[in-house]
Formats: C-alpha cells, sequence, structure tokens
C-alpha cells in the first residue's frame, strides 16, 4: 500500500520519538477498542489495531489515489468500502485534535492535502448516491463528506 500512500509514509518516516509515543498510545486505546468487538477467545490474536492512526491515514490517502488513478488495479471498489473509509476519515479528525501541537499541525497539513485532493475527485451530490443503495449517514460523519460522491463510480462498473 505504500505506494499508493507515498504522503503518509514520508510523514511517518519523519516522526520524532515523543511523536512516535503518542500514536503509540491512541493505537494502544484503539487496539482496546477493536479486541474488545472480538469472541474473548480470540481477543489475543489481534496484536495490532486495524485502524490504528498510521493505517487511517494510509487507508485515506490510498482512496484518493485510487480515486485520482480510475480505480486500479481492479477498477472497482464497493460502495460499502467508500461508506467505511469516510467514517474512518472523519474519526481522523477528532483523533488529530488530541496530538500535541507540532504533530498536530503535521497531520492536520497532511490530512488537508490529501482531503483536497478528495474534493478533486468528488462531486457533492447531497447524499443522494448513499440514499440509492439504502445507507444512511454515520453520526460521526459530517455531510460535508458524507454528501462527495465519486466523480467516476466504481460501484456501477
Amino acid at each position: 500500500m505504500a505506494d499508493y500512500a507515498a504522503e503518509t509514509e514520508s510523514l511517518w518516516r519523519s516522526l520524532s520519538s515523543a511523536d512516535l509515543e503518542f500514536v503509540a498510545a491512541v493505537d494502544s486505546a484503539r487496539l482496546e477498542v477493536e479486541r474488545e468487538r472480538l469472541h474473548p477467545g480470540s481477543r489475543h490474536l489481534l496484536s495490532t489495531p486495524v485502524y490504528g492512526l498510521k493505517n487511517r491515514f494510509v487507508m485515506w490517502e490510498s482512496l484518493v489515489h485510487k480515486m485520482e488513478h480510475g480505480w486500479g488495479p481492479s477498477g472497482y471498489y464497493l460502495i460499502d468500502e467508500y461508506a467505511n473509509d469516510l467514517t474512518s476519515r472523519a474519526e481522523l479528525g477528532s483523533t488529530i485534535v488530541q496530538a500535541p501541537q507540532g504533530l498536530r499541525a503535521r497531520l492536520t497539513d497532511l490530512l488537508s492535502r490529501i482531503d483536497d485532493r478528495f474534493m478533486l475527485g468528488t462531486t457533492d451530490d447531497s447524499g443522494a448516491e448513499f440514499e440509492r443503495w439504502g445507507m444512511r449517514r454515520p453520526s460521526s460523519v459530517p455531510s460535508s463528506l458524507w454528501w462527495r460522491c465519486p466523480i467516476q463510480r466504481p460501484w456501477d462498473r
């Protein structure tokens, strides 16, 4: 996935040990949330969170990269995956505000750059595409994200 998330990978390589401590604390808390959703006998099998801070950035940047490149390599993307990515992106915003000031500024800058690219590849449809699929906006996702539909809808292919 690194090819799809070059900006994220670049930022993560430059993080200080103090920055990485914050990331580790966020990821540790997230790991506990994810483990709670598993059967008690399976919880120990999950050693890193699927939705850790870096992973969320990688997922968001990867979505945008795929959008920019015609949804390759498969050319297909499920609307459920897209909705999940929007939910994950919304949660990034609430996590970043907890970061120490210097790290917060760098994460916010990265997120803004990826968001700008996202806006270029989408159009505001007031949520019509999700309505067409019978999907409702989760309360955690702002309508400014939920109402953005890719210009090229890969789930219609």
